[in-house]
Order: C-alpha cells, then structure tokens, then sequence
C-alpha cells in the first residue's frame, strides 16, 4: 500500500521519442508506452512493456518528499538506451537492498536491462530521488548522477563503467548524520552548462 499512494501524482516528466513514451509511475515501475494511437486520435496508447523495479530488481524505495510522496524520477535518454534511477533506500538506519541497482540503463525498445549500477551499496543516506542527466562533452557521452550516498558520479552509457565521481561530503572522521546537517545526498537533477556541472545538495 505504501508503493501505490491515492493521493499521489507522478513526479516524473515523461521522455516522449516519435510515437514512443517512457516514464516512471508511483508504484516503481518503468513503462514505455506506443503512442501513436493516441496521437492520431483512435484508441489509447498501447503498452510495449513494463519493468516492476521492486518485483524484477529488488529495489525498495522511499518517499519522503512533502505532499506528493513521490518515489520516481525523470527518464534520461542516450541513442537506443535510458537511463532510470531506481530511487533504492535506507529503512530503519540500515539499506534493506544493498545490492539493488541504484540506477538502470534499459535497452529503450524492448526493456531489456544493459547494465545496473548499485555503487551506493550499504552507504545509502536516506533515500534517491534525483533524475539522471546525458551529456556530450568533447565528443564523449556521459551519464551523469547524483546518488544517495553523496557521491556525484559519471558512468559510461554503454557500459555503465564509472569514469568520474566526487563526494560532496566532509571528509573528516565522525558519525553521518543527515539530521544534523554534517552529511547531504541528492534529490536534484544535476545541470550541464558551459562545461560545467551543477548541483543543489542539502
């Protein structure tokens, strides 16, 4: 019950392609939708496939966005691939899913998975909510996001290898606390503009 709230709408902007659209909905779960029906205005769209995050990955998420509760974020898109973030969380001062993709690159026509990434791990802060970015710099593709253990970090499209990450946490010894302000993660979407990276954290 808690993963399909009434009241909630979807937080994510859908990614639409020609007749294609993809976007996260409130129960966790990537769908790609034909939409050339609807755009011709015969029938509804039809349903090319369904990926259940929690069922199929073992992703648990949480919302604690005010007011909406919001557990799913904005699709990325790179030639035939996407790009999902998982939005996989802590419970209870500990990660239930440590081993659960933070973030997913799907084959965009079939759903097929490419690769996961789950470099959070255990060190999960609180929760993930921010949406990945695809950029193009010096002829390199990048993807670029801001993950719930504070790290920023830039995965190959293809391969999902890292090629960079920075942690915008202190570095000094000392208990994480995100109540006391002394540790952040992200919930925003990372900004590319002149060459550089931008991102609210905190």
């Amino acid at each position: 019950k808690r993963f399909d709230w009434d009241y909630s709408s979807l937080a994510s902007s859908p990614l639409v392609e020609g007749d294609r659209l993809w976007f996260c909905n409130n129960r966790c779960e990537v769908i790609c939708l034909d939409i050339g029906p609807l755009l011709t205005g015969q029938v509804e769209p039809r349903l090319i496939w369904k990926v259940d995050l929690r069922k199929e990955l073992g992703v648990l998420p949480k919302a604690v966005m005010i007011g909406n509760n919001a557990i799913h974020c904005s699709v990325a898109s790179y030639d035939d691939l996407i790009y999902v973030n998982t939005t996989n969380a802590r419970y209870l001062e500990k990660v239930p899913a440590p081993n659960a993709p933070s973030l997913v690159c799907f084959q965009k026509n079939t759903g097929q998975v490419v690769w996961i990434d789950n470099s959070p791990g255990e060190n999960i802060l609180d929760v993930q909510h921010g949406s990945p970015l695809v950029i193009v710099m010096d002829g390199r593709a990048q993807v670029i996001m801001g993950q719930g253990d504070g790290w920023l970090r830039s995965f190959e499209p293809r391969t999902g290898k890292v090629r960079w990450e920075f942690d915008i946490n202190f570095k000094a010894p000392g208990p994480r606390s995100i109540h006391r302000g002394s540790w952040n993660y992200f919930v925003a979407t990372p900004v590319f503009y002149n060459n550089r990276i931008y991102i609210a954290a905190g």
